[in-house]
């Protein structure tokens, strides 16, 4: 067993204060070769992870990881001593050392972290969560209680780290977390709070209940005109939860077609184009579930897997994308393609995602053939093409403006 004087160690670890990265660096091969990590190397590592400067506290947690066997029996009452140090980027360093040092569920451990949830600092409150991810024990209905808590912390960040750290210390299903998300999402506190609680509720479930029944109809009921940051939220939510060609999840992202914002109705259409993306979302509306569309509409008529549009010989592919929900390629005069949604909000009423709202005719006061419109030759010609041009951008209402690309709305 190797030991050298107390001095000497001290003048080494002194390195760690250097302003010069490599001498940093060496201190933990200069302090193996002279010295077993002893209580005196350990105490004066942690000292240094409490340090002011950030460098110093880096170079710390790197030499005290790699000179410090993780069975060392000091360390943890060392690091425990140090959880509530005056320096807040001090508490975050040792929290860090004590998820490397730790095992989980070890009870002192779990207790000082949930201490420092009610740390007057955010960041050091987002990484006491993230290092109970790591450290407690799972379904500790302690640690759930005060970690479910943290989403009605004023810091966004913070409600993130619960969102991150729920899988970890919660089962899947567990009723608990799930009951308090439930609560949120249905939270009546005054504004702006009810909002934010929506917001925070979405987020978790997007990560602890992915597939779940349950958390995409919690989701689907943050989607409201009076709260649209929480309907964002829930969109975003919603790509995590839903698997591909669910009907449900597909339906549920198709009620914020009615939304009257545009930026969150052109939003839910690209969900829905990605959700749908899977070939077990796809299939043509050709069925028996086709039925509660066919008919004649103010603005064409739908038989089989064809939309023709009451202008300009215009014929259209459909494809089914839920019980209620169906899409259309279309391509306007400049060559450019895009994707068109309609939702059956009843079975008079079939809403597009370009604001137009068709509604179904009376067909027992036409003849069996006036259903169809009149086509031209060159329309007959062309009618088994998957997407036929389109001659005015508008799709015949003058209306449709070309979606802008929400691609980062979706992934932020």
């Amino acid at each position: 067993m190797k030991s050298a004087d107390p001095q000497e160690i001290k003048s080494i670890i002194q390195g760690l204060a250097s302003r010069d990265e490599g001498e940093r660096n060496s201190v933990a091969w200069k302090l193996q070769r002279a010295a077993d990590a002893d209580e005196l190397v350990v105490a004066e590592l942690v000292r240094h992870l409490c340090d002011e400067h950030p460098p110093v506290r880096r170079s710390a947690q790197r030499t005290l990881r790699e000179v410090v066997p993780q069975s060392c029996d000091v360390v943890l009452p060392l690091l425990l001593s140090r959880t509530g140090t005056a320096n807040a980027g001090g508490r975050m360093e040792v929290l860090k050392a004590l998820e490397h040092f730790a095992e989980r569920g070890d009870a002192r451990v779990t207790k000082a972290m949930l201490a420092r949830l009610a740390d007057a600092e955010a960041s050091v409150r987002a990484q006491a969560l993230s290092s109970l991810a790591v450290c407690a024990e799972e379904d500790d209905d302690r640690v759930l209680t005060q970690v479910l808590e943290r989403l009605e912390d004023v810091d966004e960040h913070v409600r993130g780290a619960v969102a991150k750290a729920l899988p970890s210390v919660a089962s899947r299903g567990n009723h608990q977390v799930m009951r308090c998300l439930a609560r949120l999402c249905r939270n009546e506190k005054p504004p702006p709070q009810r909002e934010t609680l929506k917001e925070a509720a979405c987020r978790a479930l997007a990560t602890f209940a992915p597939g779940d029944a349950e958390a995409i109809s919690l989701v689907g009921e943050c989607i409201h005109e009076d709260y649209p940051q929480a309907s964002i939220a829930a969109l975003k939510a919603l790509l995590l939860l839903v698997p591909s060609g669910d009907h449900h999840g597909l339906d549920t992202v198709a009620g914020a077609l009615r939304h009257p914002d545009l930026q969150l109705r052109e939003m839910a259409t690209h969900v829905l184009e990605r959700l749908a993306a899977s070939p077990h979302a796809a299939g043509h509306i050709a069925g028996p579930t086709s039925s509660c569309f066919e008919g004649v509409w103010s603005g064409g008529t739908i038989r089989g897997s064809k939309i023709f549009w009451n202008c300009d010989d215009l014929i259209t592919d459909v494809q089914l994308k839920g019980p209620s929900i169906l899409s259309t390629l279309c391509v306007d005069k400049q060559g450019r393609q895009m994707n068109c949604w309609a939702r059956l909000v009843h079975p008079e009423l079939l809403r597009w995602d370009f604001g137009e709202e068709w509604l179904r005719e009376d067909v027992a006061e036409k003849d069996s053939t006036a259903g169809l419109p009149t086509l031209s030759l060159a329309a007959m010609q062309t009618e088994e093409a998957s997407v036929v041009p389109m001659s005015d951008v508008s799709l015949c209402t003058s209306k449709l403006r070309r979606r802008s690309d929400v691609d980062h709305s979706v992934g932020n």
